[in-house]
């Protein structure tokens, strides 16, 4: 939940894209976040951002995250949208998607 863009800094270099995960239950998780940005145009998603083995442990319910963007020459973040979604490890959305959310560029 709430995705937002982190501009560079004397820390971070790059931009990073950044969400609050929310853990439920009595179990840790653990997975892998992607970050696509999805161009509105019908064009296939691209990924921008990659974590993988990224974990919220028991007894923390809340965990902030954020991952370095990589963006392709010929996009930029003016338009579209981001989609975010964190997997379990090793899996595709079809099989091991955990939780999505979205963020309108």
């Amino acid at each position: 939940e709430n995705p937002r863009i982190l501009a560079a800094d004397t820390t971070h270099p790059k931009p990073r894209i950044a969400v609050t995960m929310q853990r439920r239950g009595n179990q840790s998780v653990y997975g892998d976040f992607r970050a696509l940005y999805l161009s509105g145009e019908g064009d296939e998603p691209t990924v921008i951002a990659l974590a993988k083995g990224v974990a919220v442990y028991t007894p923390n319910k809340l965990r902030q995250f954020s991952m370095p963007l990589t963006l392709p020459r010929g996009i930029s973040l003016d338009k579209g949208m981001i989609r975010i979604i964190f997997l379990k490890s090793g899996k595709n959305e079809e099989s091991g998607l955990l939780a999505e959310t979205q963020l309108p560029l």
